[in-house]
Formats: C-alpha cells, sequence, structure tokens
C-alpha cells in the first residue's frame, strides 16, 4: 500500500502477483482483469490514492472472419478465431515462409 509507482514500475509483476495487490487494495473485479488492465488500475491508484472506474473492453469481435476471407500471408490478422483451419494451414507452410 505504500510502494510508489517507480517502485511498482521498476519491478516486474506477475499477473497474479497483481491480482492478489488489486483485491487488496479494492479493485473491484480484480479476477476478471488482463495483466495490462490490472497495472493501469494499480497505477491510477498509486497516484491518486483512490480506485477510479475501469472501462469496459469490447469480448467480442465483430465483423467477418479471417478464415471466410481466406488465408493469405500478405493479410493482416483482423478478426481472429481459434480454428482448426488456421492451424493446419500454418503447419502446410515451409519453415522460413515469414522470410519470404
Amino acid at each position: 500500500m505504500s510502494m510508489t509507482q517507480a517502485q511498482f514500475d521498476n519491478g516486474y509483476w506477475y499477473a497474479t502477483e497483481l491480482r492478489e495487490f488489486a483485491k487488496t487494495i479494492g479493485i473491484p473485479s480484480a479476477r476478471g482483469l488482463r495483466k495490462d488492465e490490472l497495472e493501469k488500475a494499480i497505477k491510477v491508484f498509486l497516484n491518486a490514492g483512490k480506485i477510479e472506474s475501469l472501462a469496459k473492453r469490447r469480448l467480442s469481435t465483430s465483423g467477418i472472419k479471417d478464415v471466410e476471407q481466406g488465408l493469405s500471408l500478405s493479410l493482416p490478422v483482423a478478426v481472429y478465431t481459434s480454428d482448426k483451419e488456421p492451424r493446419i494451414s500454418l503447419k502446410e507452410k515451409p519453415k522460413n515462409w515469414f522470410l519470404a
């Protein structure tokens, strides 16, 4: 609780440690936050001394899935899904496909 932001920034914190600290200082729903969200909330607390409401993130992405558009090495990943087809497609690529 008496940690400064400089001390926090100079340390490496595992997500489990951040969740435990966030629960200790009273950050709501700390269990459901990502590591970067926990770090941001803790830094706000260390600077302001109070808990501020956290912005909600969108949990789902809308749009056409990359798989439906056709997979290509030249296309950026926009709507990623962990499907079997992309994994198989990537496994079939030559080992140095990313250097081409």
